[in-house]
């Protein structure tokens, strides 16, 4: 039975790990793709109510676990703040450059 909870604890820890690496990932693709964009917060807070949906979906319930929120919440934070600092970066390195004559 031990084995059991030891596989169950390490399956599930790596889905959370999944879940983290894949928010952190997805940060920072949407802001080398879109260095401009000024509402991004918008367009990462969709993905996550589509990501809700989808998951309620493939669960055939909505999601009550209160780790699975907070880790969603959490996430959503970190990858506004953290695609910011992308964006902040890139356009720093690269400004945006006006040909006026």
């Amino acid at each position: 039975m031990d084995a059991i909870n030891s596989y169950l604890f390490f399956l599930f820890s790596a889905a959370w790990t999944t879940m983290v690496m894949s928010f952190l990932l997805f940060s920072i693709g949407t802001a080398l793709y879109f260095p401009r964009l000024n509402n991004l917060w918008d367009y990462i807070v969709t993905i996550s109510f589509l990501h809700i949906f989808i998951s309620a979906t493939v669960m055939l319930s909505f999601p009550v676990s209160g780790l699975w929120w907070g880790t969603l919440i959490a996430l959503v934070v970190l990858q506004l703040l953290f695609s910011r600092a992308v964006q902040f970066l890139v356009n720093k390195k690269f400004p945006l450059q006006t040909h006026v004559e």
